[in-house]
């Protein structure tokens, strides 16, 4: 008897198949082993399979013959069919909101939960206005930043005058 794809013959002259287990894949006819485990960066939670799944992104697989996929720590994230995940980086940008002369600061890109000193209105100039500090809205809305506060890296984000 030969095998359909995904399954096994456990022994010569067996009457029946056995779909190949979890965690590996046989993807052609007439297969006499239990199959291949799937590589690291890839997974497999059915039996049966022909081809196993990419760990999806934000996710990782680390070792071969895995069952699932496990998720990136808060902070940390990944590309598909990684084996490990990596901090991620994000940006911080100044926004002169409206600035009538001077150039904002300069932003900085930090790795997640890195913390840094909010920078001062440096040059940015406003007519009849007076810089009070950085908010995370244009409008005033969101939170507000005092030159020199800290500020934790946990998104993109835009500061604004």
């Amino acid at each position: 008897m030969k095998a359909d794809a995904g399954f096994y013959v456990p022994t010569e002259g067996a009457q029946a198949q056995t779909p190949t287990p979890a965690g590996t894949f046989i993807a052609i006819l007439g297969s006499a082993t239990q199959g291949q485990p799937c590589s690291a960066g890839y997974y497999q939670p059915n039996a049966g399979q022909t081809s196993c799944l990419p760990a999806d992104p934000g996710f990782y697989v680390p070792s071969t013959g895995a069952t699932s996929q496990t998720p990136c720590a808060t902070g940390y994230g990944s590309a598909a069919a990684a084996t490990q995940c990596t901090i991620n980086t994000y940006i911080l940008t100044y926004n002169g909101n409206g600035n009538t002369g001077g150039t904002a600061p300069t932003g900085a890109t930090q790795d997640y939960n890195t913390t840094i000193a909010v920078a001062s209105a440096g040059s940015l100039v406003k007519t009849n206005s007076t810089f009070t500090g950085w908010n995370t809205a244009a409008n005033g809305s969101g939170t507000p930043y005092a030159p020199a506060a800290t500020f934790t890296f946990t998104a993109d984000t835009t500061l604004f005058a």
